[in-house]
């Protein structure tokens, strides 16, 4: 009988890289992302309360059992620069 013991990590502390959610302001260029609870249907998506911070719309999501939607806004623009059309998108924040 063996009275050795392991070396034993918790999960996802063993070194492996663990990702990591954007925050609601996030990084530049960049929109901030909003977070609604609402229903989907048929006819396609009502977005109704909207929330500060995902842990809250998850909160609420789990008690109500119905999904939450992350959203996120940008404009587009004609880029003539190159001498050929592009389009650029640019971040919209909160109005």
């Amino acid at each position: 009988m063996s009275t050795e013991t392991g070396n034993a990590t918790p999960a996802g502390l063993n070194g492996s890289k663990r990702r990591r959610r954007r925050p609601a302001s996030s990084e530049e260029g960049q929109p901030p992302v909003r977070f609604f609870a609402g229903e989907m249907s048929k006819e396609g998506i009502t977005l109704a309360r909207e929330f500060a911070s995902e842990p809250e719309a998850q909160l609420n999501a789990l008690k109500l059992d119905q999904p939450y939607f992350s959203v996120e806004a940008w404009k587009v623009k004609p880029d003539f620069s190159n001498g050929s059309i592009a389009v650029t998108k640019q971040p919209i924040g909160k109005p």
